[in-house]
């Protein structure tokens, strides 16, 4: 498919596909067009320009003239996911990756999780298919981190969680982010704090933990939901701390989803947001937008840690580089409507 094509698909002109894939361009089109236009891309499997150049060439005869250009290719790995199309947060950090790896004339070839790469067949695969370097997204186990290691010299990690294994990692701390939702959420007048999440190795429940110490806030065990981070996960972890002798006036949700899943329990309560109960979670996933009320979250940079997980990756399979660069991205809270502030009530 060319890039006319590719336009008269989506309803823009060829100028504006061009400074899209090409440019990067963002003021050029509408943040949804833009989707759509790399939708077209992905699925039409259109070739960066060196390619098209060489395909032109060799359609008129020309192909000797032209040095071989060996194929240049990525893999990404999902380490939390078993389900790699269930997962909105690494799902936009894979988005960015294919479009930063694509302007680079690189192609994500195998897009794998960790249950697939573990056996044998997709090991061998990814081992015999010639990959320049690997993007590990989220947290995965040690084993899991030492076969990569083994196996594939030029890997990056994208995730909340630091690691203490020496590779290049991209970084959105985790720990500070829940210190950050929790001393939010004081500063808005709770002093009972929940939590709905996982607690084991998970550095999110620890800054949890610390900054609840840290103010002098009570951890009573009935105000902890150790659940899998899930919709489903969020929606029975409300209600556990409903049986368990009530809901505190604030609620920190390790993720969105958790957090949409939480929502629908507590209407289904009866309870209603935030007059009865505050929310506050960590990711900015576009649901959070969407759900009734709008979720108050703490939004982490997404897209720039895919394009910088791409740009140190490349750098690394050039050269670039040697030693092991770990670079930290900011984050922002994102005040919307799930948040009651109680001091304001007591003015």
């Amino acid at each position: 498919m060319t890039l006319k094509e590719i336009a008269e698909q989506v309803g823009v002109s060829t100028s504006t596909v061009s400074r899209v894939i090409n440019k990067n361009d963002t003021k050029c089109a509408s943040q949804p067009v833009r989707e759509k236009i790399w939708d077209a891309v992905t699925a039409s499997g259109y070739v960066p320009n060196q390619h098209a150049q060489r395909l032109k060439l060799a359609a008129s005869g020309q192909e000797d003239s032209v040095q071989e250009t060996p194929e240049k290719d990525l893999a990404c790995i999902f380490a939390r996911s078993g389900d790699i199309n269930n997962d909105p947060f690494f799902n936009s950090i894979y988005r960015a990756v294919e479009k930063e790896a694509f302007r680079n004339g690189y192609f994500i070839k195998y897009s794998l999780s960790f249950p697939q790469l573990v056996s044998s067949y997709s090991l061998d695969l990814l081992k015999t298919a010639n990959i320049d370097g690997i993007v590990i997204l989220g947290r995965c186990k040690a084993e899991h981190l030492q076969l990569l290691r083994n196996e594939f010299r030029n890997l990056v990690y994208v995730c909340l969680n630091a690691i203490n294994p020496v590779i290049d990692q991209i970084i959105c701390d985790g720990y500070q982010v829940a210190r950050t939702a929790v001393n939010y959420l004081n500063s808005q007048g709770h002093t009972s704090i929940g939590y709905i999440g996982e607690i084991e190795n998970e550095i999110r429940y620890k800054g949890y933990r610390d900054e609840m110490e840290a103010l002098g806030l009570p951890m009573p065990k009935e105000w902890i939901a150790d659940v899998n981070l899930s919709m489903e996960g969020g929606y029975h972890g409300a209600r556990r701390l409903k049986e368990n002798g009530g809901l505190p006036t604030a609620i920190f949700c390790c993720n969105d989803i958790t957090a949409v899943g939480a929502i629908k329990s507590i209407k289904e309560m009866g309870l209603k947001i935030p007059q009865d109960v505050s929310l506050l979670s960590i990711d900015d996933i576009e649901m959070a937008s969407y759900v009734t009320p709008m979720l108050s979250t703490i939004s982490i940079p997404k897209e720039e840690m895919g394009k910088m997980a791409v740009k140190i990756l490349l750098d690394r399979i050039n050269k670039g580089h040697r030693l092991p660069v770990r670079l930290e991205l900011p984050y922002q809270i994102k005040a919307r409507e799930s948040c009651r502030n109680l001091t304001k009530e007591f003015l």
